[in-house]
């Protein structure tokens, strides 16, 4: 079944290119399959196109994040570091609670259980610590003019932190000056579009009905290819919002490389969506620091 659908879009594709512009959009039909419930949905009306273009242009999945600055919530984290062995050599677990007040925000902190050498001299000890302190464990106060009353993060942390933001939290972007990625972390850029299998199909995730948008390298390319090896979003068919995205990013560039596999689920919250749970896996592997193996996760409420 999956074949003939493919070989259906293909067919679609070549008509399409006979009589009109190719844009990105088009092409992705060459790599692209559906399940059978999708095709009941096609013939119902459901319009694949206008579907693609939506995963395509959706900011809603990094709005999320940003929503966190706008609203009053308490969060438990817990962080683990292991050496090359496996073996854990530091760890963070507490409880944050950002409060909100003449438009600025600040963190009141509990039931803090600290191992190991997280901290340095007060500064925290490893990148994957700082990638989530910055949202979830800041120290100072901010206001609506982005300032702290502090500097608490490096200036190398500080230059990297927007890149780290879409790589992060809004994978499938194109991200600019990093080096040695150039377009390959941009998804829908017809020269990375290539080396992907596509999939638009039909699940229930946690009692919502939902369309399934997915891709995953294909077996003619190399993991060098791209940065994002394979990604499964789940939007609510009523409301096409996003309730959830999984992801693998891995990245070998010689002077760093970094394997990150991240789970975020998104709920609501003062009517606007905020991650409510987030599961990191990560790798790292910068210049002037040891190898880190890290494990994250953060639950929202």
């Amino acid at each position: 079944m999956k074949a003939k659908v493919t070989i259906f879009f293909t067919a679609v594709f070549i008509s399409l290119s006979a009589c009109c512009q190719i844009d990105d959009t088009m092409q992705i039909y060459k790599y692209l399959t559906l399940d059978s419930v999708i095709i009941s949905d096609v013939r119902g009306g459901f319009d694949v196109n206008a579907f693609i273009r939506l995963v395509e242009d959706d900011t809603t999945f990094y709005q999320a994040f940003r929503n966190l600055r706008k609203v009053e919530y308490t969060s438990a984290s817990n962080i683990l570091i292991y050496d090359k062995k496996g073996k854990q050599e530091a760890s963070y677990a507490g409880i944050a609670t950002q409060l909100l007040k003449n438009n600025c925000r600040w963190m009141q902190f509990s039931n803090e259980n600290i191992m190991g050498d997280f901290y340095d001299d007060g500064d925290m000890n490893y990148y994957t610590a700082k990638m989530f302190a910055y949202i979830f464990l800041y120290r100072d106060t901010i206001c609506n003019n982005n300032k702290t009353t502090t500097a608490s993060y490096d200036k190398k942390i500080e230059s990297r932190k927007d890149q780290l933001k879409i790589i992060m939290f809004d994978p499938g972007k194109k991200v600019d000056g990093i080096p040695f990625i150039k377009n390959k972390t941009a998804v829908f850029d017809f020269d990375i579009m290539k080396h992907y299998d596509f999939f638009i199909s039909s699940e229930n995730y946690l009692n919502v009905d939902c369309y399934v948008f997915s891709f995953q390298l294909n077996e003619d390319s190399k993991q060098k290819d791209v940065v994002v090896q394979q990604m499964k979003t789940w939007f609510d068919k009523k409301t096409f919002q996003i309730v959830a995205r999984t992801y693998d990013l891995r990245y070998d560039a010689g002077v760093y490389d970094f394997d990150v596999q991240m789970d975020v689920q998104l709920g609501m919250k003062n009517n606007i969506y905020i991650p409510t749970q987030i599961k990191y896996t990560g790798n790292w592997d910068v210049p002037g620091k040891s190898r880190e193996r890290g494990r994250v996760e953060v639950y929202i409420d």
